[in-house]
């Protein structure tokens, strides 16, 4: 089960990314922002680091539309 954290971070960025290549028809740039957080754990926001990392992870595919069009 996710938390409202990672429903937003996760399943919201591969969404969006994942229809915007759908709309413009893998032309454009898509720009995904993280934050610090990504990059470490620290008290109350164990379940926001991971989802912050995930969404860092879904922008280093090579070719984006190929990674997002399986799913």
């Amino acid at each position: 089960m996710l938390t409202q954290k990672q429903e937003s971070n996760v399943k919201g960025t591969y969404n969006m990314v994942h229809y915007f290549i759908k709309a413009t028809g893998e032309k454009g740039a898509v720009i995904n922002i993280a934050s610090l957080g990504a990059s470490f754990l620290a008290p109350g926001i164990s379940s926001y680091s991971p989802s912050k990392s995930a969404t860092i992870e879904l922008g280093k595919c090579p070719d984006i539309s190929e990674c997002y069009s399986k799913y």
